[in-house]
């Protein structure tokens, strides 16, 4: 249950530090407002690209890569990613979305939310093992989002 209410005040937690603190630092002025974008949107490249990747290397150099079945996790990646795509090209199909709408739908559809709420579900529960685990099941994720 400690788990479970740690994963939950994590999560619920940030966004209402993240809110709260958008509040008192904007309040209603459009002057705030834009440099509270800018302040944002740094904030998320320095986590993109520089805090999470430090977890990521940890948890590879932490595990062993000696066991062959490893290479069953990126294909189960990919497994995953090609399943949620293929759930969005027949709901597509079914209701018969128009092409913006559709292609929103199909990439929505292949999102699997593992690098960051999953990911913490699993550190939280299975410790760097899982953690390294998880990042094996991602490494073809960002080519095929970003392809």
């Amino acid at each position: 249950m400690g788990k479970l209410l740690f994963i939950l005040g994590v999560s619920f937690g940030s966004l209402f530090l993240g809110y709260a603190v958008r509040r008192l630092a904007v309040g209603n002025s459009q002057s705030r407002a834009k440099s509270s974008d800018s302040i944002s949107k740094n904030i998320k490249l320095l986590c993109t690209f520089v805090l999470n990747p430090i977890p990521v290397f940890d948890s590879f150099w932490r595990i062993s890569l000696n066991f062959r079945g490893l290479v069953v996790f990126p294909l189960l990646g990919l497994l995953s990613l090609a399943v949620g795509a293929a759930a969005a090209i027949v709901v597509n199909r079914i209701f018969r979305i128009p092409p913006p709408r559709a292609a929103s739908i199909f990439v929505s559809g292949m999102f699997t939310n593992l690098v960051s709420f999953g990911g913490l579900i699993v550190y939280v529960f299975f410790g760097y093992q899982g953690y390294g685990f998880v990042q094996l099941f991602n490494v073809f994720s960002a080519f095929i989002y970003y392809g």
